[in-house]
């Protein structure tokens, strides 16, 4: 699916689910089955507060685990996404070489022992200091990003008019 006709998917669907569906089904096409989609109403250093998230069957367990740990207030990744406007693309082994505590090593650890390899985190900016962050997961044995490089401004395009569609819900 090109991005031209997941913009029209977007644009036509009515329901949340719809929109989730699109983004699956986009994201499916390059074989990415691991992605978590979150909004956040704040900057994670100065009280993070969830808004909203879409995440795929494949991450879900990860995914819920993460945010009921409160990975989200110490995750080194999320809180450089903040700063930045392009990608960042990780690798799980690397970040657990530097990190530089205790519950960093764990959520690296624990992300590997769930079969996380790398991902491309893609930060969005939105009004009134408003944060989301679609990233993409690649597990153990597989290689969805291995063409990153080459796809992350089609993705980055494709993650701010998910976010686009998917506020215009919740508003």
């Amino acid at each position: 699916m090109n991005l031209d006709k997941f913009s029209q998917l977007l644009k036509k669907s009515t329901t949340e689910r719809q929109l989730k569906a699109v983004l699956r089904d986009y994201l499916h096409y390059f074989k990415i089955t691991g992605y978590a989609f979150t909004l956040y109403s704040r900057h994670t250093k100065s009280g993070i507060k969830l808004k909203y998230h879409c995440v795929s069957e494949a991450l879900a367990g990860w995914h819920n685990y993460y945010l009921e740990q409160g990975y989200a207030d110490m995750d080194r990744t999320l809180e450089e996404s903040h700063t930045m406007v392009l990608p960042i693309f990780w690798d799980i082994n690397e970040q657990l070489s530097k990190a530089k505590n205790n519950r960093e090593i764990q959520i690296r650890q624990e992300s590997i022992e769930y079969g996380i390899d790398k991902g491309l985190s893609i930060p969005i900016h939105g009004p009134h200091l408003g944060f989301s962050i679609l990233t993409l997961h690649q597990f153990r044995n597989e290689s969805c990003l291995q063409n990153h490089l080459n796809l992350q401004y089609e993705w980055m395009s494709a993650a701010k008019k998910f976010y686009h569609y998917v506020t215009k819900h919740l508003t």
